[in-house]
Order: structure tokens, then C-alpha cells, then sequence
């Protein structure tokens, strides 16, 4: 029976895709058989290829082009690259801010007109950075950028496959970050040979064009938050293909549960370190002696794995429990610390690259399928959200830390060994959060 499930669900995906290029199709041209195809089960692999599309070039446009054109605005601006990097900071602290409103808009069904207007508005803020003389407009800019992240980035791209994916949740996660981890790899060589040829603000302009072109008419016309006409046997049949009903809590109710705090504090930390540790990932190599060139491939290799760690996910997920395959990411987080420590030469390095490219990739899948897993699908993107505003300060407030912390120690050594120690308090926060299922309330909260 399982095999004969992932074989038409393979044909549905493969339809969907075809579904996408042809224009011809009634998708496109008649709207009372799009409502009608919008509630068939395969249309979920169409919400699933729009938003892989579009999640990779909102990342690769909103969140990766902007250390990639850092250097030359700086040297148009003469900008240091403290206050630079501030308003990166800022979006990151709004986006986290807005993480939760955007979430509970998904779970309204309204993660179609959010999404849209977040490409609107990412588009416009763009062309308004293209044009700003001035720090303080700079930081405006970038803090209406933050609130775009919120609702275009993972959180509501989640938000949205949960409730479409039941039976196999983690693979559509899993196929939608593959895509998304090409992010970097497509858009910061784009965006490092258009600033190069055009200069820094024509590139953002290109940038911005393409963008808008992609993300407005895809989320606009081919998303939908949630499958709203779905009849009672469709539902039924749902209902049939999940195994263990997990508790439909509420955010308020999921925040009063120690598993959430527990669960918050081991993410926080993984995104702390993760963060911290890629923007000085660099300058630590060659100030150890390697060449800047070499260290800057090495250091890139790290998304190469975590598509790695992506693909091996799902495997590793049929053997272990949800706390062991959580426990085994973080812990292979704190090993490269250690590696990296303690290992000299290029066989550390490339060790190091492995463990913690691998341990990241497969951290933002588990992060998000636990979230159904532990509180359901009914109030996802609130929790999600509530989830990602802790990790969210902390990849803010990481590359300061890390660089306060260098200047009192003098070095990357004592460092890494507090990122080690960090990483496995996170193993054991985790653990103890995933210690037992979440059990619904008697009454609703």
C-alpha cells in the first residue's frame, strides 16, 4: 500500500510540474476549473513547486544579495562596515518581531494576498535602496525589508506545506529547502558580476526587476494558503492518512508548555552558533595562514552540505525518533566546534566543513516538521513564527557577539571552544523538551 501511495503521488508531482509550462492548460485560461484543480490533492505539488521558486529567489534576492553588494556601497558611501551591516541587523530584529503576526495571518488562509504583497513591497524597498544617499533612510529601508523577510521567507512558506502536506509533510519540506539551499550558489555570483559590470545600485535595480517579475505573479495567481474547499471526504481521507493525530494547540497554549522553551532555547543556540561562526569564518582562516581564496571555497563547500544533510534527512527520520535525530544534528554541531578546534590542517577543515554544513541543513528541516509534529497544523505559523523570533535575535545578535568576543580574548581558539560548550547545552535542552509527547488539553485554551 505504501508503495503504491508514493508512486501516484510521484505522478501527481510530475503532472504539477508539467501543469506549471503549459499555458494551454485550463489552469491557466478558466477560473471555475482552477478553483476545482486548486482543491485536488495534486495541487499541492503545485503550491510546492511555486514556492520552491519563489523561496529561492526571495533568499537568494532579499536575504543573500545584500552581503554580496556590501563591500561596493560601502566604497561608494565611505560607510564603515559596522554601520553597514547595522540595518542587515535591523531586518533581522523586525522580521523576527513580525514572525508571529505573519504566522497567524497564514492560519487565517491568507498566506496568497500576505505573500503577494511582501513581493510588492520587497520589490519597491529594493528600488528605494538602489536610490538612498543616507544612512539613517538606509536603516529605514532595511527595517521595512525585516517585515518583508517575515512574510515571504520560510516561516510562511512552511506554514503554507503544512497544511497542504499530511501523510509526507517532511518531504515536501525537504524538496522545498533542496530548492531554497540553491540560493547562494544561483544569486551571489549573479549579483557579484552585475555589481561588477553595472555597478551596486544598477544590480539592485536588475535584482528588484526580476523579483517582482517571478514572485508577484506566482504567489499571486498559483498560491493558496490552505485547501479551504475541502469537502468532508476529502477530509475524511486525511484524517485516514495520519497516523498519530497530534494536539491541535493554539500558540498561547503551545507557549505555556515547557517543550516550547526547551525547544526555543536549543534553536536559539544553533542559530546563534551557526550565525556567529559564518560571518567570521573567513577572516579566522586566514588569519591562521590560509589564503584568502582557498579559505573562501573551503567555507563555501558548507551549502554544497547541507543540501547533503537535506537528502539524508529523510532516511535518517524513518529510523529514529523526532529527539534522537534532533539531539544527533545538535550534537554533530558541537563536534565540528571541537574540530575545528582541535583538529589542525586541511583534514580538520574539511571535517569541520562536513559535520556542520550537514548538522545546519538538517536543522532547518527538523525545526520545522516538529512544530506539526508536536502542536498540529491548525495554529502552525503562529508557533512556527513564536518559534523563529528567538533563533531569528539570535542570528542578529550573533556576528557582534562573536566579534566582542574576540577582542577580549584575542583569538578564534577560546571561541570555538564556547561555541562547543553552547552547542551541547543545546543537545541536552533538546532532549529534555522532546523527553515526552505534548498532551492536549482537556479544554481549549
Amino acid at each position: 500500500m505504501e508503495s503504491r501511495v508514493r508512486l501516484d503521488d510521484d505522478a501527481d508531482f510530475h503532472g504539477a510540474i508539467l501543469t506549471l509550462f503549459d499555458v494551454s492548460h485550463p489552469l491557466w485560461h478558466d477560473r471555475p476549473t482552477m478553483r476545482d484543480r486548486s482543491t485536488a490533492p495534486s495541487y499541492r505539488w503545485v503550491i510546492l513547486s511555486t514556492l520552491s521558486v519563489t523561496e529561492t529567489i526571495s533568499w537568494g534576492i532579499l536575504y543573500y544579495a545584500f552581503g554580496i553588494l556590501l563591500a561596493p556601497m560601502e566604497g561608494e558611501m565611505g560607510w564603515s562596515r559596522a554601520e553597514s551591516t547595522a540595518a542587515f541587523s535591523i531586518a533581522l530584529l523586525v522580521s523576527a518581531v513580525f514572525a508571529v503576526p505573519a504566522g497567524r495571518w497564514v492560519d487565517r488562509g491568507g498566506a496568497r494576498l500576505m505573500m503577494t504583497l511582501g513581493s510588492c513591497a520587497g520589490t519597491a524597498l529594493l528600488v528605494a535602496w538602489a536610490r538612498v544617499e543616507s544612512l539613517p533612510v538606509l536603516y529605514l529601508i532595511w527595517a521595512a525589508v525585516g517585515v518583508t523577510m517575515a512574510a515571504v521567507l520560510y516561516e510562511p512558506a512552511f506554514a503554507v506545506l503544512a497544511k497542504w502536506f499530511v501523510h509526507d509533510r517532511e518531504r515536501g519540506f525537504t524538496i522545498l529547502t533542496l530548492a531554497a539551499g540553491l540560493a547562494s550558489t544561483i544569486f551571489n555570483p549573479i549579483a557579484s558580476m552585475l555589481a561588477a559590470s553595472l555597478g551596486w545600485r544598477q544590480a539592485v535595480l536588475v535584482l528588484a526587476a526580476f523579483l517582482g517579475a517571478i514572485t508577484i505573479p506566482l504567489h499571486a495567481i498559483l498560491l493558496r494558503g490552505r485547501p479551504v474547499d475541502e469537502g468532508p471526504p476529502a477530509r475524511e481521507a486525511t484524517a485516514r492518512r495520519e497516523d498519530v493525530g497530534p494536539p491541535d494547540l493554539n500558540a498561547r497554549a503551545a507557549l505555556r508548555t515547557p517543550t516550547f522553551w526547551f525547544l526555543a532555547l536549543a534553536f536559539l543556540i544553533q542559530s546563534f552558533a551557526h550565525a556567529g561562526i559564518s560571518l567570521h569564518s573567513v577572516p579566522m582562516l586566514i588569519e591562521w595562514g590560509y589564503k584568502p581564496t582557498f579559505a573562501a571555497t573551503v567555507i563555501g563547500l558548507v551549502g554544497a552540505m547541507q543540501v547533503a544533510g537535506r537528502l539524508v534527512f529523510a532516511p535518517l527520520r524513518t529510523r529514529l525518533s523526532s529527539r534522537a535525530v534532533t539531539m544527533l544534528i545538535l550534537a554533530c554541531q558541537s563536534l565540528a566546534f571541537l574540530i575545528l578546534w582541535g583538529v589542525p590542517g586541511a583534514g580538520g577543515l574539511f571535517a569541520f566543513v562536513v559535520c556542520f554544513g550537514i548538522s545546519n541543513g538538517m536543522a532547518t528541516l527538523v525545526r520545522a516538521s516538529l512544530v506539526a509534529e508536536l502542536w498540529g497544523r491548525t495554529h502552525y505559523g503562529a508557533i512556527a513564527g513564536a518559534l523563529s523570533v528567538w533563533s531569528t535575535l539570535a542570528r542578529a545578535a550573533a556576528p557582534l557577539s562573536i566579534g566582542l568576543a574576540y577582542l577580549a580574548w584575542g583569538g578564534y581558539g577560546p571561541i570555538l571552544v564556547a561555541l562547543a560548550i553552547l552547542s551541547a547545552l543545546a543537545v541536552l535542552s533538546a532532549g529534555r523538551a522532546l523527553r515526552a509527547k505534548v498532551s492536549a488539553p482537556s479544554k481549549p485554551a
